[in-house]
């Protein structure tokens, strides 16, 4: 949950290997669906995560929907997440990115289906954590939205189950809806139709009224639980403390037990009071903002 800091070394032993992609890799960028198939035969694990991804997830980013489907009908797990991996960014630096699936790097509608009808979660979100300290969402739905302006893809997302409401941590406004506010004055059709879509499927601002804000006084919360796996973790009393005492000198990820990595805020509830810790993140530092 700390800002850390990122150093060449981890910089340069991730580019080493990155540019050593293992065999099976290869063969998904070629698509060569007869060499996938011997090695899986042959014993090597589509499970097994490496060079900053994994096969799946290389898979369909790279829209090879037979690969995908092979893979998945083999036991790959469809909601396998990337690991912790750091990549140069032109304009921003070196990005430490973690825990994107499948489902988000895809842009392929057809390879989208056949994830989430093999049990994909199109809520799990990655975290991209910037050289300033700042921290972005890595979510299938806010990528259809923004940066692809994808409307079917979207549609197909909240259908099953995505959830719209994705706020900003300065304020709590929904990002997809002032996104598409934004887009409103280039492309009106397209933006009132996501918007239409997406307030349909319950997206709204969150609740950051001045109660709302003052409910986050008086408790030092420290255990929590993954909505989507139960697995509780607990906080040492010094990261407790400074994450109530002052929010805006940590980042929105905290450690999972379970998964042995640090995810988004959004995945978790305090088990104390079943309050999101994001929201909760969001309202304790526009609380203490006040003060």
């Amino acid at each position: 949950m700390m800002k850390r800091t990122i150093s060449m070394i981890a910089i340069l032993i991730v580019a080493a290997f990155a540019t050593h992609c293992s065999s099976m890799l290869d063969a998904v960028e070629r698509g060569d669906l007869a060499v996938v198939q011997h090695m899986v035969q042959s014993g090597e694990s589509i499970n097994e995560t490496q060079s900053c991804t994994a096969p799946l997830i290389y898979a369909a980013e790279k829209g090879q929907i037979d690969i995908v489907k092979y893979m998945l009908e083999q036991g790959a797990d469809p909601n396998i997440r990337a690991p912790e991996c750091i990549k140069r960014n032109p304009y921003f630096g070196p990005i430490r990115y973690s825990g994107q699936t499948a489902l988000y790097w895809t842009d392929d509608i057809e390879v989208t289906r056949l994830l989430l009808k093999s049990g994909a979660n199109p809520n799990l979100a990655g975290t991209e954590e910037f050289q300033g300290g700042s921290v972005g969402t890595d979510i299938p739905l806010q990528k259809a939205v923004y940066p692809n302006q994808d409307y079917e893809m979207a549609a197909l997302l909240v259908r099953s189950g995505a959830n719209p409401n994705i706020y900003e941590a300065a304020d709590g406004k929904n990002k997809l809806l002032s996104y598409l506010d934004k887009l409103y004055t280039k492309k009106p059709a397209l933006a009132q139709k996501m918007r239409a879509l997406l307030i349909s499927h319950g997206a709204h601002d969150l609740n950051v009224s001045e109660a709302a804000q003052k409910a986050t006084q008086g408790t030092v919360h420290k255990s929590y639980r993954n909505i989507f796996t139960g697995q509780v973790t607990t906080m040492d009393d010094a990261m407790a403390e400074r994450l109530y005492s002052n929010p805006g000198s940590v980042v929105p990820i905290t450690y999972d037990a379970g998964q042995q990595m640090y995810l988004h805020n959004l995945h978790f509830v305090w088990t104390d009071n079943g309050q999101n810790l994001y929201e909760y993140y969001i309202l304790r530092n526009m609380y203490l903002s006040k003060k």
